[in-house]
């Protein structure tokens, strides 16, 4: 039965499995395993192939590749803006059948997600954003770290309007996406808004305790509150989750260090 759940006996790859791919590949696999046995079929008087079963990871996969090939043209990414190099991964990653569909989307995504990065910084913020709008519709299942991410690209060029607008879409969408919080929360901050960020961050333990991102951005808001012995204790917690992470090993010593100055 292994061979019907797996797909791998829907030999002709047309997404369904007769009753004789079924015994090819029964047979294949018998004799790998024993010479001791000769599987043998019984034939029937009936004609024509016998469907037993629908090849539904073949099928989901063929969906799933049209769905992205034209998703891939509406978005627009050109290749001459992009390298050979890049195309020949991106190819490689979508027709390599060894690999499972969703580290496929997985592996597409992260790639859209670095090229957005990449456009960014090279000021093609448009094509930058189809990227990112890309990798999220390919990789559905990391849909929130995508869509953040874009926000957080626009946050690092200053353009704060831009990413609260981006932000609010993704808690629109979903209302528990931690990473748009923590961007929300960021806009706040920088806007001088510091107790309502402060909210913010606090939901955000609520909903994702065990983010280190969520403890940094908690103890750089408590610092700014001058409430630094608070702070020291989340940079603490975000160290604990993501040990000798070089930002927050910063932090963690800057909030020591003005405890000190503050104890002379």
């Amino acid at each position: 039965m292994s061979g019907i759940k797996t797909g791998d006996a829907d030999i002709n790859k047309d997404g369904y499995i007769s009753v004789d791919e079924l015994y090819d590949y029964a047979y294949e696999q018998v004799i790998k395993e024993t010479t001791h046995q000769t599987p043998q079929k019984w034939e029937s008087n009936i004609k024509g192939k016998i469907i037993i079963s629908a090849n539904l990871r073949f099928i989901k996969e063929k969906e799933w590749k049209e769905k992205a090939t034209k998703l891939i043209s509406e978005y627009g990414i050109k290749n001459d803006i992009v390298s050979s190099e890049f195309l020949e991964e991106i190819d490689k990653i979508f027709n390599d059948d060894s690999i499972v569909l969703e580290e496929k989307c997985f592996q597409l995504g992260r790639q859209y997600l670095c090229l957005g990065e990449a456009l960014f910084e090279n000021l093609r913020y448009d094509e930058g954003c189809n990227s990112f709008d890309l990798a999220a519709q390919i990789d559905e299942v990391n849909f929130d770290y995508y869509i953040s991410q874009k926000g957080n690209a626009f946050v690092y060029l200053g353009n704060l309007d831009q990413a609260h607008i981006i932000y609010l879409e993704a808690l629109e969408k979903n209302p528990d996406n931690w990473l748009a919080i923590i961007g929300e929360s960021e806009i706040l901050f920088q806007n001088g808004n510091i107790d309502k960020a402060l909210d913010f961050v606090e939901n955000a333990v609520v909903i994702a305790p065990e983010s280190f991102e969520i403890w940094n951005q908690r103890g750089r808001i408590l610092l700014k509150k001058n409430l630094l012995n608070e702070a020291m204790l989340s940079f603490e917690r975000a160290l604990s989750l993501s040990p000798d992470n070089p930002l927050i090993l910063n932090n963690l010593d800057y909030s020591k260090h003005l405890i000190e100055l503050k104890m002379r």
